[in-house]
């Protein structure tokens, strides 16, 4: 199974991304002990790589502290995620006025 794994271009770190995003739903009730079972964990590459794709995903999510933010919805402060996302279109016009503004910072 090792073999298999590895041919697949996985790496520790990704194995421990993976075991640490489970660990974390077992705790929260969503999983069972189970899904940490060598056979079920390393056994099939297909599943494996779907719990990486969703672990990298989660990875990538700011962490909010949940007493935190329930305080602030209390009080009806906005929290970071009640923020809009940014368009594509927004940023890039962010970065086109931050070069105007370089170019004109030169100029002086």
């Amino acid at each position: 199974m090792w073999e298999r794994w590895l041919h697949e271009k996985l790496t520790i770190d990704d194995l421990q991304l993976v075991i640490e995003v489970l660990r974390r739903k077992i705790k929260a009730g969503k999983k069972t002990l189970a899904c940490l079972k060598f056979t079920n964990l390393i056994g099939n590459t297909e599943f494996f790589t779907e719990d990486l794709a969703e672990a990298r995903q989660l990875a990538r999510l700011p962490k909010v502290d949940e007493e935190r933010a329930s305080v602030l919805r209390a009080t009806g402060r906005p929290t970071y995620h009640d923020k809009p996302a940014r368009t594509a279109a927004q940023v890039l016009a962010d970065q086109e006025a931050f070069k105007a503004f370089r170019a004109f910072k030169e100029t002086l």
